[in-house]
């Protein structure tokens, strides 16, 4: 198994980190700045959050028309500070890891994108599509920018 490396990124939202926190762990917010979220499902009777290590869900996105389903878990979490979540699907093992330092009353996030690939050919797939994939997650943080935004004018 190899690691690709896809995106990364050093963000400055203008939002406290507490908030900021809540955005990227919470599935009420999560759907409102994010296009990919098609639905997470949750154990029943566990909020619709990223909540400890070891929490398992079932992850459903959608990426330009079509579906993707995944098994899904938290890897770590250590509120508000840092998440890895991932999620295992045929091609392999996606890494979603954010970093968060609080700046006065803003929040830098470091958002790190890589995925454990199974074979040498889903490499050369995740490759192929790289430049893709990094367009997609600027645009999606640039909603959740925005989102934070938009929140603290509420």
């Amino acid at each position: 198994m190899s690691t690709l490396h896809i995106y990364k990124k050093v963000k400055v939202i203008d939002a406290p980190i507490d908030q900021v926190f809540d955005y990227i762990s919470k599935m009420e917010h999560m759907r409102n700045w994010s296009d990919l979220i098609e639905n997470y499902k949750f154990t029943e009777g566990e909020p619709a959050e990223y909540s400890y290590a070891g929490q398992t869900f079932h992850v459903v996105q959608k990426l330009k028309g079509k579906t993707f389903s995944a098994d899904a878990w938290i890897e770590e979490i250590r509120p508000p500070f840092f998440i890895d979540v991932r999620n295992k699907d045929e091609l392999g093992i996606s890494i979603g890891q954010y970093e968060l330092n609080a700046r006065q009353n803003q929040t830098e996030i470091r958002i790190t994108i890589s995925a454990e690939i199974f074979h040498w050919y889903h490499s050369l797939l995740y490759r192929l599509a790289k430049s893709g994939l990094k367009r997609l997650y600027n645009k999606e943080f640039r909603q959740l920018n925005d989102y934070a935004i938009k929140m603290s004018h509420q």
